[in-house]
């Protein structure tokens, strides 16, 4: 099988994590390019992905993965679904939420992945893109906690998550590795585009609905042009022809951050911290969806090893 997922030019620890995670617990599926194409972490179902990467595949398998706001391509029978992000996903897909497990990142329990020491009381996790608006590094600073960037290398970014008492995350799968390991998290959004229903799908699939703190917007840093230029013209055409919610959102800096706007944003960020309470997934949850990913991943690899995989057919 070959891994397909969403690659970025920076490095991205919930992207990236599929490169780490399933070499070291399926090798024995990926050892060669056979026409099979394995959707694992990310919210990567949607036709663009599917037309871009997947059309041409024998079999697509699709595990653990989530949807997004994008149109999602039709399951049939070059399609086989072992499981799904949660809830949310299997309805935009049309299929039965008895797929809808959780995210494939939960198997990171199953490593045997020890705890460092502690390094940070509280530390704060950005969205990957939200590091090209503001210095993470300074505010964190600022606001007297440890920064870990998702744009960094998987085993560094696990050892700085596991180090920490308590996280404040932008990016999911900073909320989710928490999670797993037993460390309270509070989610925060910042950049306009924050997408939403992807944490609501999380959320649903763990039996949670946790409130979203709220960080103030703002840009430390120039768009480039284009980008500055694109984003206008996609929020100008989503007001008089709604294509994409997304685009409503995507940012535009029309004006840099003064230094009392950072020290204001340093500031909220540290009360989040202290007061937010954390959140944590219950215990009985936690073991229960990882121990449903195992025995999805166990047959996973019997249907494989068995060369039955490409017989089967996807029914709802």
């Amino acid at each position: 099988m070959k891994i397909v997922y969403s690659r970025t030019k920076e490095m991205n620890f919930g992207d990236d994590l599929n490169l780490w995670l399933w070499p070291k617990l399926i090798p024995q599926c990926l050892r060669k390019d056979d026409g099979i194409a394995f959707l694992g972490i990310g919210t990567i179902i949607s036709k663009h992905i599917y037309f871009k990467h997947l059309a041409s595949a024998q079999k697509i398998v699709l595990f653990s993965g989530g949807a997004g706001e994008k149109e999602v391509p039709v399951i049939d029978a070059q399609w086989k679904v072992y499981c799904v992000r949660g809830p949310r996903t299997a309805q935009k897909l049309k299929i039965s939420t008895d797929y809808a497990i959780a995210d494939g990142a939960y198997l990171l329990r199953t490593m045997g992945i020890r705890k460092p020491e502690k390094k940070y009381k509280f530390a704060f996790v950005p969205h990957h893109r939200s590091e090209d608006y503001v210095d993470w590094g300074s505010i964190c600073a600022k606001a007297g906690i440890g920064f870990i960037s998702p744009r960094q290398p998987v085993e560094r970014f696990l050892s700085e998550i596991l180090s920490c008492g308590k996280i404040v995350t932008e990016a999911m799968h900073g909320a989710i590795t928490a999670d797993a390991f037993r460390i309270p998290w509070v989610p925060v959004r910042f950049a306009t585009n924050f997408y939403e229903e992807k944490w609501r799908d999380f959320f649903e699939s763990m039996s949670m609905a946790p409130d979203i703190e709220i960080l103030p917007v703002m840009y430390q840093y120039r768009q480039p042009l284009w980008r500055l230029f694109r984003n206008s013209v996609k929020n100008a055409m989503f007001k008089v022809s709604p294509a994409s919610e997304k685009w409503s959102k995507l940012p535009v800096a029309k004006r840099l951050a003064a230094d009392s706007e950072l020290a204001h944003l340093a500031s909220e960020l540290k009360k989040i911290a202290h007061d937010a309470p954390g959140v944590l997934s219950e215990d009985l949850v936690v073991e229960d969806v990882t121990r449903r990913l195992t025995e999805k991943l166990d047959l996973l690899k019997s249907d494989y090893l068995s060369g039955n995989l490409k017989k089967n057919f996807f029914t709802t």
